[in-house]
Formats: C-alpha cells, structure tokens, sequence
C-alpha cells in the first residue's frame, strides 16, 4: 500500500483512510478522488469525469493518482 504523509507538498498524494470502507486522496492541499470499498473498490473523482472499479486498493489508487497527476499537467 501507498505511504500515507503528514505533510503533503503540492505534487504529492496523500491518502487520507476516512473509514474501513472508504479513502480521500488529495494532491496538496486538493481532493482529487474517492475510493469507496464495496463488492470491489469503486474510484471517482471529484469532478465526476473519472470513474472506474478495481478488485484491490492498489489498481484503485493507482488510477486515482494517474488522473491526478495527468490533470495537474494539464492545467
């Protein structure tokens, strides 16, 4: 599993584990995404342009990050 910092710069995720079902990742001080847990691990981001569904936390967060990333070069 991802590292979870304290102290997140503005180009580094942070995961934040809100319940037993349920994470926020954020990119500085943005959100960018949820990862909610149920049959699988359901992704969307905040926007709602990016949704998917992944049977382990890692595929689900690794596409939260991707988006994530892809988004802030963009801007």
């Amino acid at each position: 599993m991802r590292s979870m910092t304290t102290q997140p710069r503005d180009d580094q995720f942070h995961w934040t584990k809100q319940s037993s079902t349920r994470w926020r990742a954020e990119m500085g001080h943005d959100l960018v995404g949820i990862i909610n847990q149920g049959a699988q691990f359901d992704v969307t981001s905040t926007n709602g342009a990016l949704t998917g569904n992944h049977l382990s936390l890692d595929a689900a967060m690794a596409q939260v990050e991707a988006w994530g990333r892809w988004c802030g070069s963009a801007a």
